[in-house]
């Protein structure tokens, strides 16, 4: 998990390494295993699990392929972790058990399980003894767990909502398609495509007071508008694709430009602040000049 958050990419590394731990898997049937857990983003793209492949490569595991299949020469067995690793593996763990989204916690504490079963004599006696995560802060989800349930089954149900939510004593309606639960170190939110402003949004769980199913039904397949940026000189180098986005152009690494689309706004341009000058949004003008706005606003903090 990247950031103490449950991140797509981590769940999908993951499952890569449980499906090569009980026997040969293709590419595509990677892909299969990992749309069919529906808390995950989908992703299709062979470069993102080409990626994923060599970073269990850098963590050790033997893959090689074979027949378009690849297969994992070394197994989980005789596992052993230094005391510092176990602590980090036993907060890892203590955060996963209190995820509420069922078929995630499911698949990750079946993960540990398994893991676990494969500890070596020494670090199973270890990881028996030591009931604290020493030298790690522990944590808390702020949201109730009934809470996290109730919007997981508006999700699942595909139903529009109209939802109230009451942020800084200020209060806002929103209409959105309701995608999915994001967990973002202890808070939870809800993310969804608001098709009265034609974007996608990210809402605090605890911030929402009041929620309302709409007759119509959702629509999980539409996408917010697609946004494009450009990145320049080293940045366009180094930079690594986030989540939904894509390479549209690139030339001589001289700049890159990228395609994104149901990232939130805000989230997107906060982002985007830190790339400074080597960073641009090339359309469409509703998103640019609304980035030039969230600009005018920060200034306008700084020269009161």
């Amino acid at each position: 998990m990247k950031n103490k958050k449950v991140a797509d990419s981590g769940l999908r590394i993951l499952q890569v390494l449980k499906a090569l731990s009980k026997s040969p898997v293709s590419m595509d049937e990677m892909m299969e295993i990992v749309a069919e857990n529906d808390d995950i983003e989908p992703i299709y793209t062979y470069e993102t699990f080409n990626k994923y492949i060599n970073t269990l490569k850098l963590l050790g595991f033997e893959i090689h392929k074979k027949n378009k299949k690849y297969v994992m020469k070394n197994s989980l067995s005789l596992i052993n972790l230094n005391n510092e690793n176990l602590r980090i593996y036993k907060f890892i763990r203590n955060y996963a058990e209190k995820i509420y989204l069922n078929q995630t916690n499911k698949e990750l504490m079946d993960f540990f399980d398994m893991v676990e079963q494969m500890f070596d004599e020494d670090t199973e006696k270890r990881f028996a003894e030591n009931k604290r995560n020493i030298g790690l802060k522990d944590f808390c989800l702020t949201t109730e767990a009934d809470k996290v349930k109730k919007f997981e089954k508006l999700c699942n149900d595909r139903q529009k909502l109209k939802i109230t939510v009451v942020e800084k004593n200020k209060q806002k309606e929103y209409k959105i398609d309701p995608r999915k639960i994001l967990y973002e170190k202890e808070y939870v939110y809800l993310t969804g495509y608001d098709f009265v402003n034609d974007e996608t949004v990210k809402i605090k769980l605890n911030d929402i007071v009041l929620t309302t199913q709409l007759p119509q039904k959702s629509t999980p397949d539409k996408s917010s508008k697609y946004i494009t940026y450009i990145l320049l000189h080293r940045l366009a180098l180094c930079y690594v694709l986030k989540m939904n986005e894509k390479i549209v152009e690139t030339e001589n690494n001289n700049y890159l430009m990228v395609s994104n689309t149901n990232e939130d706004l805000k989230t997107f341009y906060t982002r985007l602040l830190r790339y400074g000058e080597n960073c641009e949004i090339l359309y469409p003008k509703s998103v640019r000049d609304g980035f030039v706005e969230h600009i005018d606003k920060i200034i306008g903090i700084y020269e009161k």
